[in-house]
């Protein structure tokens, strides 16, 4: 086969593939948060994202990737969340508000330097994220954080991860 044709034939299954992940359905991850009566959680992302979860002594952490490597979402469930962005206040780009499991949610932007070079990072506290959200009362469930962030490759990627966000529920 001649190369022209070659390279025809693999840009046609490239755009192939394309396509049908843009019409794939999204994926649903359901998650634990942290236990001790605590309502699960969950979030639908695009079709190819994938999800590792890390338990931590008293908290836990929910990681998503997309298929592309170029964004990162981290949901920690907590009490004790640590924001970056008052200890680099110089990095800060900017702010925003989305809603998210029913409260505004208010981000701080910033542009860091890491291993890979720069990126785009925002992050987002809910306080009491499950307080009146559960039949407990336990402060050691109406106290928990959910700590929200976001790495991605550009402004515009981290923008569509804060979007993906907003499909956040709480499962009984």
């Amino acid at each position: 086969m001649a190369p022209g044709v070659r390279r025809s034939t693999g840009t046609i299954a490239f755009l192939t593939c394309l396509a049908v992940a843009m019409n794939a359905e999204p994926e649903v991850f359901s998650m634990k948060s942290w236990g001790n009566g605590a309502p699960g959680l969950s979030l639908s992302v695009p079709a190819g994202w994938a999800y590792t979860p890390q338990d931590g002594p008293d908290f836990d952490v929910h990681y998503f990737t997309n298929a592309a490597k170029d964004c990162t979402i981290a949901l920690y469930v907590g009490m004790h969340p640590n924001l970056r962005a008052p200890r680099e206040p110089e990095k800060v780009m900017g702010r925003s508000t989305s809603q998210i499991l029913g409260q505004t949610v208010h981000w701080t932007e910033m542009k860091r330097t890491g291993d890979a070079g720069e990126f785009f990072f925002s992050e987002a506290i809910i306080e009491h994220v499950f307080a009146g959200k559960t039949q407990s009362t336990e402060p050691v469930v109406t106290d928990l954080s959910l700590h929200l962030m976001i790495s991605a490759t550009t402004a515009e990627r981290a923008n569509a991860c804060k979007q993906t966000l907003t499909t956040l529920d709480l499962q009984p």
